[in-house]
């Protein structure tokens, strides 16, 4: 908005945008269907059978399913909905170790490999390279957040087809190039920044957008079982959070104490640590139920 209407005043616009696109998001929500699943839910909690409806609507939601495969679904959730109202929500909670281990390596991994460092201070680094002409400036965090924004949209229709597990290896296999790249930049030209390494920023922000920026929060809506999600969904966050503070303040301080060369350095190995973890403990979830998923990590409940 600053770059489109006047830098002084264009700040002000961005307030009147994001109210809009809230208020339209408002009124849009009164317009969604209920869910398929949250019906087979009501259903079974209610009435203790499925209705037509709820059927219907996981059918549609469902594609080419059979009515057999439907039905599976169905007794899937049944299995869940009687296995959550039978436990303590605090004992299953201390038994998803195994999904925690996998969410929060994620959330951690998600903000230690220095996306958070690098957006925050973005704008240090933009004007170390074009200099303090406001208009550059703009420009160029333009272009960044233009990639982002599209980065997301071409994962949005990618997801579904490709795989979380696919997007993460390669975006943060393109992260640990990005970062080899910038380390190589600051080691040639300095700590100052120029067009060469804002190229890079805007490589690693987008390969950090195709991976870890969307992926990580789709993994803690589906890896945690439904008795739990509620608790578990909000400690993720919490840390997600906390990590990502931890990060915003400390990183003047590691840029001060190893240079920028060593920061991008250690964001390339611990991007590297990542990408080995994904491969090994973090699961694909494309095209599976939430109880699907679940039974990766409790077959016994289903059996």
């Amino acid at each position: 908005m600053g770059f489109i209407f006047d830098d002084s005043e264009g700040f002000r616009y961005i307030f009147v945008v994001g109210g809009v696109l809230s208020v339209v998001y408002g009124i849009g929500t009164f317009f969604l269907p209920d869910s398929a699943r949250w019906l087979v839910l009501r259903d079974l909690r209610q009435k203790g059978q499925v209705s037509d409806e709820a059927r219907f609507a996981l059918m549609k939601v469902r594609g080419a399913a059979t009515t057999d495969e439907v039905a599976e679904e169905i007794a899937d959730v049944r299995s869940s909905v009687a296995f959550s109202d039978s436990i303590s929500s605090f004992s299953e909670l201390l038994k998803s170790r195994n999904q925690f281990i996998v969410v929060l390596g994620c959330v951690i991994f998600q903000q230690i490999t220095g996306q958070t460092s690098v957006l925050y201070h973005l704008d240090i680094l933009v004007k170390s390279a074009v200099g303090d002409n406001n208009t550059q400036v703009t420009k160029a965090l333009c272009l960044v957040y233009s990639v982002r924004f599209f980065g997301a949209m071409i994962v949005v229709s990618l997801v579904d087809r490709i795989g979380r597990k696919m997007l993460l290896l390669v975006g943060i296999g393109g992260m640990v190039v990005s970062t080899i790249a910038l380390t190589i930049s600051f080691h040639v030209y300095g700590d100052d920044s120029n067009l060469v390494t804002i190229l890079f920023l805007v490589l690693y922000l987008a390969f950090y957008q195709v991976g870890y920026g969307p992926i990580t929060w789709l993994l803690i809506a589906e890896i945690f079982p439904v008795s739990v999600r509620s608790r578990a969904v909000a400690i993720s966050v919490f840390t997600n959070f906390s990590v990502e503070v931890l990060m915003l303040l400390t990183f003047k301080f590691i840029e001060q104490g190893i240079g920028r060369i060593g920061s991008f350095g250690l964001y390339c190995g611990l991007s590297l640590i990542s990408w080995i973890f994904v491969c090994v403990r973090v699961p694909e979830t494309k095209g599976k139920a939430l109880e699907v998923v679940e039974k990766l990590f409790y077959p016994e409940r289903y059996y």
